[in-house]
């Protein structure tokens, strides 16, 4: 009985980490569609927050983490940008907006949240582009957050 127990306990401590990645996922798509919203229609911060909200799933995401990332990523968006363009083979208006939040994210976790492993930065960057951004957007999202990571995270060493 007590292997059972202690099998029991290991599923439950995977189950709450599977769940808090998850949630972290789906928090990072929501935040990218809230950037999103933000670069192409200049919405408020308040607005976009409510409107994703209302949004499926948004129960299961990390709603704290959700918050803070969306309003630093949109309060910090000059700083951020001056991090990754001096990265890109294009300018910045070439960009399409779901790549361009996705690197605002993906910077912003880079600079901001030190506690984060980069890889798991670069990772759910790319991951979130596959799903949300062009056929090959998740390639150039790749190359210039291995670049911007190179640089941010050497100085944070």
């Amino acid at each position: 009985m007590e292997k059972t127990t202690i099998s029991h306990n290991n599923k439950i401590k995977e189950s709450n980490l599977n769940n808090k990645v998850g949630s972290r996922r789906l928090a990072r798509k929501f935040i990218v569609q809230g950037v999103y919203q933000w670069l192409v229609s200049a919405a408020q911060l308040s607005e976009i927050e409510n409107f994703v909200s209302d949004q499926d799933f948004y129960m299961n995401c990390d709603d704290e983490y959700f918050k803070v990332c969306l309003n630093g990523t949109i309060k910090n968006a000059d700083v951020i940008r001056e991090k990754f363009t001096p990265f890109l083979n294009d300018s910045l208006e070439r960009v399409s907006p779901v790549e361009h939040a996705v690197l605002l994210l993906a910077t912003y976790e880079l600079l901001y949240r030190p506690e984060l492993p980069l890889q798991i930065i670069l990772n759910e960057a790319v991951e979130i582009d596959k799903i949300l951004g062009s056929n090959d957007g998740h390639k150039m999202v790749n190359g210039v957050m291995n670049s911007v990571a190179k640089i941010i995270r050497k100085k944070n060493e």
